[in-house]
């Protein structure tokens, strides 16, 4: 399966042109660019095949070019880039620089997180306090992709550039969008405060398949950044990952009772466990088989991951064959394929660290 499934994206690779494809240098294609050379560079990390690096690089250098705002999303993938390749170069520590002035500064910042020094303390009991709601505000409009960026980048910044200092206030910021964006009733995490009417006596949460994918992979990006040094916020952001996962996969496991008992509404059962968002439900299986590999959770999620890989490929690449792939997934397609590349990259880590066996025998449909 490894050799033919890693034909297949190099196949797609050259299918969809993506080099020449000009598309991917318009604003609005930024963030699909990003995702697909984070694929490209995590599969160069796990399998050592500068095909992939090859083709990233041409993406890296187009876009580091561009204003600090548009170039935010890459400069993260390369300052957390492990493999020994020399990929950062004036212009990116430069850049590096910026985009963390920009985090701290910038005021198109509205909702006040990102910034440093939070005036105000968290409450020990979770209660939302005014305050904490001020602080938060406008978060029902947040961007989770921003999110992701900006904590990844940021702790990684702290790790490599700025010893560690800023760690106190990334995870006081995380304490913080958990206190505001969760849902206690089902222990996930929501996308804002504000749920879904259905009527005037019921509402549904603001939370996906995605939302949930987003959060523990940020979450566990986060704490892979966090120096195991500096325990107290290394050991807090590993928690904060380990609870989310967990809880998502025992919410999943008693999804039928609660709708049965009426705590959970079958609209959410569906959205949260059922929508078929491919590109999410590979981003979950990076994040849980990443979790395991770091031993943020138990290693049977990495068994849980993998078969959720599984069934994403399964069922992309059989669509696509059938000629049934839909619309908006084609127009991410890009985006598609650099998320299940990180997935596949860290299942190939996994493996290599023993947790997981990938059969030869098993090709996904390819």
């Amino acid at each position: 399966m490894k050799k033919e499934f890693e034909a297949y994206l190099k196949k797609r690779l050259e299918d969809f042109e993506i080099i020449k494809d000009e598309r991917l240098l318009e604003e609005e294609f930024i963030e699909e660019t990003n995702r697909l050379v984070k694929g490209l560079l995590d599969m160069y990390e796990a399998t050592e095949d500068e095909c992939f690096l090859n083709y990233a690089q041409p993406h890296i250098a187009d876009i580091l070019s561009y204003d600090v705002s548009r170039a935010a999303g890459m400069v993260k993938n390369i300052l957390t880039m492990n493999a020994n390749v020399n990929i950062i170069d004036e212009l990116s520590i430069k850049k590096i620089h910026e985009v963390r002035e920009f985090y701290k500064n910038h005021e198109r910042n509205q909702y006040g997180i990102f910034k440093r020094d939070i005036e105000f303390e968290l409450d020990e009991k979770e209660v939302v306090t005014p305050e904490l709601k001020a602080h938060m505000e406008g978060l029902k409009q947040f961007s989770f992709s921003d999110l992701s960026r900006a904590f990844v980048f940021l702790a990684a910044y702290e790790n490599k550039f700025n010893g560690h200092f800023g760690y106190e206030d990334i995870h006081k910021q995380l304490l913080a969008l958990r206190q505001v964006n969760y849902c206690k009733r089902l222990n996930i995490y929501t996308s804002s405060q504000t749920g879904v009417s259905l009527d005037e006596n019921h509402e549904i949460i603001n939370a996906t398949i995605g939302t949930q994918a987003l959060m523990i992979s940020t979450l566990v990006d986060t704490s892979e950044q966090i120096h195991e040094a500096i325990f107290e916020y290394y050991k807090g952001v590993r928690d904060l990952a380990k609870e989310a996962i967990v809880n998502y996969f025992e919410l999943k496991a008693n999804a039928d009772q609660l709708v049965s008992d009426k705590v959970m509404h079958q609209i959410e059962k569906n959205v949260l466990f059922e929508m078929p968002m491919i590109s999410m439900q590979a981003l979950l299986a990076y994040g849980v088989v990443k979790a395991a590999l770091l031993n943020i959770v138990s290693e049977k999620y990495a068994l849980v991951g993998f078969e959720i890989l599984k069934g994403v490929v399964t069922g992309y690449l059989n669509k696509e064959k059938n000629g049934t792939v839909e619309r908006l997934e084609k127009h991410h397609f890009k985006a598609s394929l650099g998320i299940i590349m990180s997935a596949y990259a860290i299942v190939l880590q996994a493996e290599k660290k023993g947790l997981l066996s990938i059969k030869e025998d098993v090709c996904y449909g390819i």
